[in-house]
């Protein structure tokens, strides 16, 4: 039996302690280390989760040979300087999203790790759950699907609006369009095959600074066919997360995205035969609820990362199923920044059209 991938996590904040959480349930990998930029800080954390090893300094943990890879959940634009910096260790690599400021940022960190070899995953959790391969699936069912909306919110609390770090300018600079915007484009990639649009309008309808750093948006998203999306994040309504994507045969729906109701089972709906009666006052439908049990996703993305490390990267590449392969990872996180980036341009310019550029 081969050992756990040895996995160091550089944050104390509280997404620490959830990533701690997932690993610990997580076949493949354990946690041996965290690190802060203050040695008494790491040491409080460390002891309180349980973690054996604290460090002063990321540099401290990135020279530990012991230390195999790493979890990144800095503020964005921090993330570019310590993921170089990590490949260049030869640690392997899960970051937080947004992954990057630009796209051009990006590629440099993802050279990094080609360079050094070493795998690069962003931590977009639900793409880890079955779930995913069950609603590809099913989007035949409806198709083909032409129409995509969805929608990611939570109702942030003044002390949230005023002080949380995702309405900094200078750390965050995509605010709600990153910090929710990437699930709803990444949710609309994985209902089309995981292609994106030509070109998106994006509308910033509350901003943090004026103009620049949008807390509310609503976006289009066109593609150079018949396709279509749609989403909407913000900082300023009710907690949802819901996906529908929609065809001339029916709909999928998803009330829970993102976050997973409970880690034994999700279920979403298929509905189709959906019309209005012979007395044109009531309608009728067929629904399918369709339940996948036993996949906790935080878990399932450790899982893969560790099972990814393990396999390498040749024979990973070779596996017919692309979340299977490093591949697939740097592509799908690339492709991500490239909507991101071209949907914060067009929010500056009032939601004019802008192209997205690979």
């Amino acid at each position: 039996m081969e050992s756990p991938l040895r996995v160091g996590i550089m944050s104390t904040a509280f997404i620490g302690k959830k990533t701690i959480q997932a690993i610990g349930k997580a076949a493949g990998a354990e946690v041996v280390g965290v690190a802060s930029r203050s040695l008494e800080k790491a040491e409080a954390f460390a002891k309180e989760q349980g973690v054996s090893k604290a460090y002063g300094t990321y540099e401290e943990m990135l020279a530990d040979a012991n230390v195999q890879a790493v979890y990144i959940p800095l503020p964005t634009a921090l993330r570019a300087e310590w993921v170089i910096k990590a490949a260049k260790a030869g640690k392997h690599i899960l970051c937080e999203k947004p992954a990057a400021t630009s796209l051009a940022e990006l590629k440099e960190m993802i050279k990094a790790c080609e360079d050094n070899q070493v795998l690069w995953m962003d931590g977009v959790m639900f793409m880890h759950h079955d779930r995913v391969q069950r609603v590809q699936e099913q989007v035949a069912k409806v198709g083909p699907a032409t129409f995509v909306n969805s929608g990611f919110s939570f109702s942030g609390s003044d002390d949230f609006l005023s002080n949380d770090i995702r309405m900094s300018p200078d750390l965050e600079p995509f605010s709600a369009l990153g910090d929710l915007g990437w699930y709803n484009i990444r949710a609309t990639m994985m209902a089309y095959g995981w292609d994106i649009p030509a070109r998106v309008s994006v509308h910033s309808h509350r901003n943090v600074d004026g103009k620049n750093l949008p807390s509310e948006v609503t976006a289009t998203m066109v593609y150079g066919d018949e396709r279509r999306a749609t989403f909407h994040s913000s900082f300023h309504h009710a907690f949802r997360q819901t996906l529908d994507i929609s065809g001339p045969n029916g709909q999928i729906v998803l009330d829970d995205f993102v976050l997973e109701r409970t880690p034994e089972e999700v279920q979403f709906s298929v509905i189709t035969d959906s019309g209005p009666n012979s007395d044109h006052q009531t309608v009728s439908d067929t629904t399918t609820i369709v339940t996948v049990k036993g996949c906790c996703q935080e878990q399932c993305m450790w899982e893969r990362f560790a099972r990814l490390v393990a396999k390498g990267k040749e024979a990973s590449d070779a596996s017919t199923n692309p979340l299977e392969t490093w591949q697939f990872w740097k592509d799908v996180s690339l492709k991500t920044q490239a909507v991101l980036d071209a949907c914060a341009a067009s929010a500056k310019q009032d939601g004019a059209f802008v192209a997205v550029a690979l």
